[in-house]
């Protein structure tokens, strides 16, 4: 008798794209997640980790579809989210990257890292008062850092909040 060998499942292709990534064999990834995804296509992991892949292979316009697939599916992944922002606001898209770190600091409020890319964000749409606010609370998790109080000044000082800037 002939044995065939069990049909890989979508959970099994995601974890093995899933270790392929932690090796840093993004290429390798991407055709198991994209064989996932025909399998279960609203597994919001595996769209989670195709957008991991494709980012880290500098194809950001796909891994921002994909992180946006998985935002949509799990609105709540905090991780998702992060990620979602970093690569808009690598591709310019200032507006969105800040709504995606906005929800990440609803759900994730001690993510430093994403109030401090949100004041980011807002810097790089001059609405200044709103980056100051963001990197207030990045200061207040990452006490001491003297980037982000630098970047807190430069934000107080271009909303005309001089009192604060001078602090």
């Amino acid at each position: 008798a002939v044995k065939t060998a069990p049909a890989e499942t979508a959970e099994s292709l995601n974890a093995r794209a899933g270790a392929a990534i932690d090796a840093g064999r993004f290429a390798d990834a991407v055709e198991p997640l994209r064989q996932a995804l025909k399998l279960k296509p609203d597994y919001a992991d595996a769209h989670y980790n195709l957008g991991v892949a494709l980012d880290s292979l500098g194809r950001q316009d796909e891994a921002i579809e994909s992180f946006k697939r998985a935002t949509a599916l799990d609105p709540d992944d905090s991780e998702a989210q992060f990620d979602l922002g970093e690569a808009l606001y690598a591709k310019g898209r200032y507006k969105e990257a800040a709504e995606a770190f906005a929800h990440v600091t609803r759900v994730a409020q001690v993510n430093a890292e994403a109030f401090e890319n949100l004041g980011d964000s807002y810097s790089a749409l001059k609405r200044y008062a709103e980056a100051a606010a963001a990197y207030r609370d990045a200061a207040r998790l990452k006490v001491g850092d003297a980037e982000v109080l630098q970047k807190l000044g430069f934000a107080l000082g271009r909303s005309r909040q001089w009192p604060e800037a001078t602090d």
